[in-house]
């Protein structure tokens, strides 16, 4: 789950079409940055989702701080500061099934975003899981 730092203030300050306009090169940033199985879908207003099939809690961690740095990127580009905090969760690890999964990131996001945003947070690991069983990301770029 991602949700981009003070969105509201750049569009306030700076205007919609430059709100739109981060919102395309955030999504450009993320959608050039992962695999072709993966998924980036806006899920409501500023907050956009990150589907990585088969990755681990940890490979999925490790992506999210590279999409934060691209996000973080785009300060320069635009001129305004940029940023976005991240949730990350992961069946098994931290849910039992898929439809838990979207509610653990987003709770992580409100973690990230409440350690001052511009950072990730994971969502707690469920008790007993054996991290070597979980699928692996090879992480590139």
């Amino acid at each position: 789950m991602i949700d981009l730092d003070n969105f509201k203030r750049l569009n306030d300050e700076h205007g919609h079409a430059k709100g739109d306009a981060v919102l395309r090169d955030v999504a450009g940033q993320l959608v050039s940055s992962l695999r072709p199985s993966d998924v980036v879908a806006r899920y409501g207003g500023e907050e956009l989702i990150v589907i990585l099939p088969n990755c681990g809690l940890d490979d999925a961690a490790v992506k999210a701080e590279m999409l934060r740095m691209r996000v973080e990127g785009l300060s320069d580009v635009h001129g305004v500061p940029v940023s976005a905090s991240f949730g990350v969760a992961a069946v098994p690890e931290t849910s039992t099934t898929a439809a838990d999964v979207i509610p653990m990131a987003d709770s992580a996001l409100y973690v990230a975003k409440k350690k001052g945003k511009n950072c990730i947070a994971r969502a707690d690991r469920r008790a007993g899981r054996d991290d070597k069983a979980a699928p692996r990301l090879a992480v590139t770029g």
